[in-house]
């Protein structure tokens, strides 16, 4: 209980010139520290306490885990629900990931397996998953197809161009492109 109260304690010294208030409530509430935060001394660097093998191992379960979320995005999947993924990689960042497995199912929501090779993260989504993630992104086309349609509608009547500023139009151009570029990334990865 000391190690987490004095872990506590320094991340609210840290927090208070960014949260004065919130922190400042949470310093009175530990009871007798001091008549305020703001007289508290700030931490400091305590080089003994370093640990780099524990700062290489946290980067590899942070990476890991970043990875798998960022295929969840890309893929469009429920972040609730659980999907199978695959970590190829070198013995080190195997072990580390086969010692920390629970934790990096738990923040990635996800079923790991540990296969050797080198480092990716790949998914295996289920059938009900595919065929959700398809549907979401043929709603995406169709949404961004009616927006192109009436960009393009815009663009075409000679009343608006006449009257529109410079940079209305140029806005509605620029816009334009994005959505056609999103668009073609959507139908590639239906046609995929």
């Amino acid at each position: 209980w000391r190690n987490l109260l004095a872990a506590f304690e320094a991340a609210l010294r840290l927090l208070h010139p960014v949260m004065p208030f919130l922190t400042e409530e949470l310093w009175q509430r530990l009871g007798p520290r001091g008549i305020s935060i703001a007289l508290a001394s700030f931490p400091l660097f305590r080089g003994e306490l370093e640990d780099p093998a524990a700062d290489r191992e946290m980067g590899f379960i942070q990476q890991i885990v970043t990875d798998a979320r960022r295929l969840r995005a890309e893929m469009k999947l429920d972040p609730k629900i659980p999907f199978n993924a695959t970590l190829h990689a070198d013995a080190e960042v195997s072990a580390v990931a086969e010692s920390n497995r629970q934790a990096i199912e738990k923040l990635a929501i996800v079923t790991l397996a540990i296969r050797p090779g080198q480092y990716k993260v790949t998914m295996e989504a289920t059938p009900e998953q595919m065929r959700a993630r398809r549907q979401s992104l043929e709603k995406e086309a169709d949404q961004l197809r009616k927006v192109i349609a009436n960009s393009h509608r815009q663009l075409s009547d000679e009343t608006f161009m006449g009257k529109a500023p410079a940079k209305v139009v140029d806005s509605i151009r620029t816009k334009l492109d994005g959505y056609e570029s999103q668009l073609r990334t959507i139908e590639q990865s239906l046609n995929a």
